[in-house]
């Protein structure tokens, strides 16, 4: 039996499986071990070694170290001091029902803004691996 791992890292992600004869690190589609976590909006979404060709460019719609603010509230003055470091926009984002306002990016994809939580640019990313 195989176990397939996930380091879902700030700045990169590795999948591995495990397996009888050791572990080996699965290659993404250019052949490498490290994949960027990096989500860039433009006309279109890109991701890993894509948004990663395009961050200087497009650093304001080029979300990376999402990582750090997952599960923060927005108020949080961890977050508040890691949303400083960030070239993108940061916005609160209301949860459902009851709780803290949680943390979302505001892009422009294909000319419209859009507000989308920092969960789900972290499960594109995840997506992206597989």
């Amino acid at each position: 039996m195989s176990v397939v791992g996930l380091d879902f890292g700030a700045k990169h992600s590795v999948i591995a499986a495990a397996g009888r004869g050791g572990v080996d690190v699965i290659l993404n589609g250019n052949s490498q071990r490290l994949n960027p976590n990096m989500v860039g909006f433009d006309q279109s979404r890109s991701m890993g070694e894509a948004a990663s060709s395009t961050a200087l460019s497009n650093y304001k719609n080029t979300i990376t170290n999402i990582k750090r603010l997952v599960g923060l509230s927005y108020t949080d003055p961890l977050a508040q001091e890691e949303m400083k470091k960030c070239a993108y926009k940061c916005v609160p984002y209301p949860h459902p029902g009851s709780g803290p306002d949680g943390i979302a990016v505001s892009v422009s994809l294909a000319g419209e803004q859009k507000t989308i939580p920092i969960e789900a640019v972290a499960g594109m990313m995840v997506k992206h691996l597989g």
